[in-house]
């Protein structure tokens, strides 16, 4: 934690903390996750590409076999046994794939969840970190002199505003509304109107963000180890095959082990 944080509010600096041991927890499962489908999709295809190559063999050898009439040459037992190997070899690395699927969708639940807790923490500490910055801005903006000679300016255009909506007949012919709450409401309307519009144009010459804490807050994007089933969202679904695939993973150690 730096000397940033430090200095910001208790409250604070406990939703960063909490922000950025989440973040980093996410990041690491998903390392994780990545590396087991990285392994899963190797082991795949050099499953496939031995098994393509026993096809190869399969086919050259009985194609010198005929080609022999039938007389077992050195090449053709050369094949025959390749081939073999090769078919050998394609069971195995889809064995080893295989093995690891109750890890990898195990580790794809764990990933899940922890970019679940890492968004929700990441919104508590963002809402609370902007509205600390506002306040504490605004504060020191207001206290400016040219912040008083805009302020005042801004009550008279208020009171243009008024005057334009008592002008308006629709706030004096239509009975059942409810004339001062009508009337308030339209004129923080203008009023926003106003100042949004002052906000918008002084924001375009912004430069790109250079606070290290709201550089730290932006959203990790969603990759595609992480984009999970729509059966993820249901935490009765995770729940129950978690369990399931423990219990797979429990086998498979002791299989193992025997």
């Amino acid at each position: 934690m730096n000397e940033h944080h430090l200095s910001l509010p208790d409250e604070i600096q406990t939703a960063l903390k909490i922000h950025d041991e989440n973040k980093q927890t996410y990041l690491s499962v998903r390392e994780r996750f990545e590396g087991l489908r990285a392994r899963e999709e190797k082991h795949r295809k050099t499953a496939g590409a031995a098994e393509q190559q026993a096809m190869l063999d399969g086919a050259t050898w009985r194609k010198l076999f005929r080609e022999s009439d039938g007389v077992l040459t050195k090449d053709i037992r050369n094949f025959k046994r390749q081939e073999l190997d090769s078919r050998e070899l394609a069971l195995e690395y889809a064995c080893l794939a295989g093995e690891l699927q109750p890890e990898m969708e195990l580790c794809q639940i764990d990933t899940y969840e922890a970019r679940e807790r890492y968004l929700s923490s990441r919104e508590t500490a963002f809402a609370l970190y902007g509205d600390h910055c506002l306040t504490t801005s605004a504060t020191s903006l207001f206290a400016l002199p040219e912040a008083k000679a805009f302020l005042q300016a801004l009550q008279h255009k208020k009171i243009i505003i008024q005057r334009d909506i008592k002008k308006d007949a629709y706030y004096r012919e239509v009975p059942f509304y409810d004339e001062t709450k009508a009337v308030s409401s339209e004129e923080a309307r203008r009023l926003g109107e106003v100042l949004f519009s002052f906000i918008d144009q002084a924001s375009t010459a912004l430069s790109t963000e250079d606070d290290a804490i709201w550089q730290s807050l932006a959203v990790v994007p969603r990759d595609d180890f992480t984009t999970g089933e729509q059966e993820l969202k249901n935490l009765i679904y995770r729940t129950r095959r978690r369990s399931e695939l423990n219990s797979m993973m429990e086998k498979q150690a002791q299989t193992q082990a025997s």
